[in-house]
């Protein structure tokens, strides 16, 4: 069976109409309930599952649109006749905290001046980094000032094992 889709001849390896059927009986819709929900008549639906019709464009869409039915399913009997929901868009992250950047960095650099070891730069950042992710993921309030203060004493003390372990100390 051939069926044009955007003005192209497609093959169908399934009975079109058939697929349509089949799909429309296992959700238990009529042909009419399936045409009013289409917006179009009862004898066009009768008509595509017929065989004697050949499904719109629009048609197609509209099944992806309002049953999220994919027309490949239809066309070719391929796969899950429902199309998978959209994912939602990965959620945005969190805008940096740009005190809590100044907090982590000045404690960075007081741990690094008590141990008595060099701070390039390039360094500083990374620990800067290290210690805000640290410090956000053990607090429950990112708001809580109070909650922020009981919690630097923790990670310096992560902060300063860490470096005295790379340092051989």
């Amino acid at each position: 069976m051939y069926v044009t889709v955007n003005r192209i001849l497609v093959m169908a390896t399934k009975d079109f109409g058939q697929s349509l059927k089949e799909w429309r009986v296992s959700q238990e819709l009529t042909q009419r309930d399936l045409s009013d929900a289409m917006g179009v008549s009862r004898g066009y639906i009768g008509d595509i599952e017929a065989g004697r019709s050949e499904p719109s464009r629009n048609f197609l869409i509209r099944l992806q649109e309002r049953f999220g039915l994919r027309a490949d399913y239809i066309l070719y009997g391929a796969g899950d006749p429902v199309a998978p929901e959209t994912p939602a868009p990965p959620p945005r992250p969190a805008p940096l905290d740009q005190f809590k950047l100044m907090i982590c960095g000045e404690e960075v650099r007081k741990i690094y001046a008590a141990l008595g070891l060099d701070l390039p730069s390039e360094t500083h950042f990374k620990e800067v980094v290290w210690f805000y992710n640290e410090l956000l993921s053990r607090m429950t309030d990112p708001e809580d000032g109070d909650e922020l203060e009981a919690l630097l004493p923790d990670i310096r003390q992560l902060l300063k094992t860490r470096l005295s372990g790379s340092t051989g100390s």
